[in-house]
């Protein structure tokens, strides 16, 4: 998370707000090879759970957390 840091610092001292998504891909596979993007399974969220939870733990709120398409 060092880099994570630094980049929360450098936001945060310049009062910047950011909104980004998560990648819901972790944990799940391709299935289709024809090109297409379909992907199947469960999704393992525990690298986003601890990622949001790091960030919470470092006074930060999230403004938007998405998993869009």
């Amino acid at each position: 998370m060092e880099r994570w840091n630094r980049v929360y610092d450098l936001l945060n001292q310049n009062n910047v707000k950011v909104t980004f998504g998560l990648n819901a891909l972790a944990g799940r596979k391709k299935m289709d090879d024809e090109g297409n993007a379909l992907w199947g399974g469960v999704w393992d969220f525990t690298n986003a759970r601890d990622f949001i939870n790091y960030t919470i733990s470092r006074g930060a709120t999230p403004r938007f957390l998405g998993t869009g398409q």
